[in-house]
């Protein structure tokens, strides 16, 4: 049995242990996860892959350390009794480190610290011999967004209106910032981005959860003019207009390449796994919209890696499909705005 698997297996066994009540168990996981109950039973037995969110909200909600993991692979190993040879001595699991920026505060130092922290990644992968991105996209990437200056300033918004301040407007967000110079850093962010191959994975919803945020401020009164909103739906019109070649060409504004992957079930996590050559080096799992925690700890990365192809043989590469899905797909986009967009403005 491969080691990730064994410490996938001994996370499940830890929680039953700890939750003696199994239907219990069993509905606060299916909860937490948003999956069905065979889907569960996959992941308990080996058969699907956690993603590393998923893993990450188990352990956290059960109260589960990796030390904990480790002693209880420890402890199988030491039940099992050779019966030729001792073999292998069994795989140790290690403490993982991780790091993240905290988005907690309103004087906004976080943010900057977090764009030029990512700003820096993209600029050290850009410059280093054949960089490769793989992303798991629940929602547009802000690797995309940062081409568009507003959405990528709303993407942020959101963020900060749900975690740390629910009274906030969009404008009183942009006019707290504007001192920070963003936009620059936008611009090589997104212009890295263009120029390091990629393989991503979009749902039929992906685009759509951008337009159902726009719409949900509006409703909610989250902008203070209405030009704002309109100037929104217009930077989305031109999202459309730059996904084209992506999906139709599989290329990129700065000629790498881009493999989009259409996945026609719904994804929930997100995961950006970046690399050279044929080695992942450091991976983000999406914790709620913006923040990311990474780590460059090689069995975690790994599994990542193997939970990025799991879905990703599920998908269909839109470069390789017929020309009629390629158009469908595009048309969706289309239909998807044009419908948010009659609705956002009926309402005025």
């Amino acid at each position: 049995m491969r080691p990730d698997i064994e410490i996938q297996l001994a996370l499940f066994q830890i929680i039953d242990e700890k939750i003696k009540d199994t239907d219990r168990a069993i509905a606060e996981m299916m909860e937490l996860l948003c999956i069905e109950k065979r889907s569960l039973r996959n992941r308990q037995r080996g058969a699907t892959y956690l993603t590393g969110a998923e893993f990450y909200r188990l352990a956290h909600h059960f109260d589960i350390r990796m030390y904990d993991i480790e002693l209880k692979l420890q402890q199988q190993a030491a039940a099992v009794k050779p019966t030729t040879s001792p073999g292998p001595a069994p795989q140790a699991v290690l403490t993982i480190d991780s790091s993240y920026i905290p988005l907690l505060r309103l004087e906004f130092t976080d943010l900057q610290h977090y764009i030029e922290a990512l700003c820096e990644e993209m600029e050290n992968l850009v410059r280093s011999e054949s960089p490769w991105m793989k992303m798991v996209c629940s929602e547009v990437p802000l690797f995309h967004l940062v081409g568009f200056e507003q959405l990528a300033f709303f993407k942020i918004f959101m963020y900060y209106h749900h975690i740390v301040d629910e009274g906030i407007s969009f404008e009183e967000f942009l006019r707290k910032v504007k001192h920070l110079d963003l936009p620059s850093r936008f611009r090589t962010i997104f212009e890295s981005y263009a120029a390091i191959d990629s393989e991503e994975i979009w749902d039929r919803h992906t685009f759509e959860k951008l337009l159902r945020l726009i719409d949900e401020c509006h409703v909610y009164g989250k902008f203070e003019q209405q030009n704002t909103v309109e100037g929104l739906l217009d930077e989305v019109d031109k999202l459309v207009e730059y996904l084209k070649p992506v999906i139709m060409e599989g290329k990129k504004i700065k000629g790498a390449w881009i493999e989009l992957y259409d996945f026609e079930s719904v994804m929930r996590e997100g995961i950006t796994l970046m690399g050279l050559g044929n080695k992942p080096t450091k991976a983000f799992f999406t914790l709620f919209m913006l923040q990311n925690v990474s780590t460059t700890h090689s069995e975690i990365l790994s599994f990542l890696e193997l939970s990025f192809h799991a879905i990703l043989r599920r998908s269909n590469l839109m470069v390789k499909s017929s020309s009629r899905l390629k158009s469908k797909f595009l048309n969706l986009l289309s239909e998807q705005t044009v419908q948010y967009r009659n609705k956002i403005l009926k309402n005025q």
